[in-house]
Formats: C-alpha cells, sequence, structure tokens
C-alpha cells in the first residue's frame, strides 16, 4: 500500500495504557498513532486507532499543528526510507 500524505498513516505504535474510546471490544491491544494532512490549508489530523487483533476502534480526530504535522510525517519517511511506494 502506498504511503500518502492525505491518507490516515501510522507514525507511531505504543504499548495499551488506557482506552481512547468506550469499547471494550478493542481493549487490551495497542494504540497506533495516525497522523494525515485533510488539505493545505486545513492542516495536519491525528487520532488514535485501539486494536486488538480482533477488533479496532477509532479514537476522536484532533487537529496538529502544521509543525507537529511534519516533524511525524518527516519521522514516518525516514522509518520507510527503504520503501519506494512513498508518495506525497
Amino acid at each position: 500500500m502506498k504511503l500518502k500524505v492525505t491518507n490516515w498513516n501510522t507514525y507511531r505504535i505504543t504499548g495499551f495504557k488506557s482506552g481512547v474510546v468506550d469499547d471494550q471490544a478493542s481493549a487490551g491491544g495497542i494504540h497506533q498513532h495516525q497522523i494525515r494532512r485533510r488539505n493545505k490549508k486545513t492542516g495536519w489530523e491525528h487520532r488514535i486507532v485501539q486494536t486488538n487483533g480482533t477488533h479496532e476502534a477509532k479514537g476522536p480526530v484532533t487537529t496538529l499543528t502544521d509543525f507537529d504535522g511534519i516533524v511525524a510525517w518527516v519521522n514516518l519517511k525516514r522509518s520507510n526510507e527503504n520503501d519506494e511506494t512513498i508518495n506525497e
């Protein structure tokens, strides 16, 4: 799958510490931190997807500053440097 700045992309995975949504079906797994650029005018968005491998639940979407969005995107690109499918 191609990484595209306007699609939701996972840039960080953390262990489950607390629920991001009131959803017991996805409890006990991991949190996938995702970003995307909505468009050039409205900027960057962030959400957390909580999943245990069987079920997933998406947390609320929050707005990121341009700086935080760009930093997350650059880190995502660096972690995928050898992947030739990245498109901006």
